[in-house]
């Protein structure tokens, strides 16, 4: 009925693969998301310095215009008052 089956049994299965451990799977997972983490923290700081220092040289821009009102003297302040938060934040956290 069927003439090209093999006569003798199979062959035994290839041998089993272990997988990894789930608690090293969630090890290297964690590692993987704190190195994203960290990456993105510096980008972070990077386009902050980069806003920080585009809003200043705006400013200066502005003063050198003869452009210097209310509104200016207040960002300019505002902008130091953060500035020194950040950086008493900086050195608490250091």
């Amino acid at each position: 009925m069927y003439p090209t089956l093999p006569s003798a049994p199979p062959e035994s299965p290839p041998p089993y693969t272990p997988t990894p451990d789930r608690n090293e799977v969630e090890e290297e997972l964690r590692k993987a998301m704190d190195l994203f983490i960290h990456l993105i923290k510096d980008e972070i700081a990077t386009l902050k310095a980069v806003l920080a220092s585009k809003q200043e040289r705006a400013a200066q821009l502005k003063r050198q215009l003869g452009m210097y009102g209310f509104d200016v003297a207040k960002d300019d302040m505002k902008r130091a008052a953060h500035t020194i938060k950040a950086v008493i934040i900086a050195a608490i956290t250091t």
